[in-house]
């Protein structure tokens, strides 16, 4: 994510950009055939910036770290018919081996021993609980003798 936000000039003018789906100060999203767009302009050697440019976006309002997060992000387009990887960009994190399965089943069995450990610990406090009403109830109070 980039440390760059934008101004209200800069929100207003990529605002009325109609590649622009939305923008604040801190953030820019793209529509989809934007994004299908750049990726083909980049696979026929096309650079990024002068992409831009020609689609009317500035890119030093964007600068350099939003322009690579664009571009990176476009490896997750498969859903628009692309098959990564790119010819030309073999910098871009679609030519590393995909780890992200086996951090999502350590994800799922850390949260599966979390859930398992809250479980434990609810029927932990529904038994001091109980526990705690019972000796309430054998508790008689006994008025003062006068």
């Amino acid at each position: 994510m980039s440390n760059k936000i934008f101004t209200d000039e800069e929100v207003y003018e990529l605002s009325t950009n109609p590649n622009v789906e939305t923008v604040t100060r801190k953030q820019i999203r793209f529509s989809r055939s934007f994004k299908q767009a750049l990726k083909q302009s980049l696979e026929s050697g096309v650079k990024a910036e002068d992409f831009l440019r020609a689609n009317g976006i500035d890119p030093d309002i964007l600068g350099k770290t939003r322009i690579y997060g664009l571009v990176n992000s476009l490896e997750n387009m498969e859903d628009l018919g692309f098959n990564p990887p790119f010819n030309n960009r073999d910098n871009l994190k679609i030519l590393l081996p995909d780890k992200s399965s086996e951090s999502d089943k350590k994800r799922i069995h850390d949260l599966e021993v979390k859930t398992a450990y809250l479980e434990q610990e609810i029927e932990f406090l529904k038994k001091i609980f109980q526990a705690d009403l019972e000796v309430r109830k054998t508790q008689v109070f006994k008025p003062d003798p006068e």
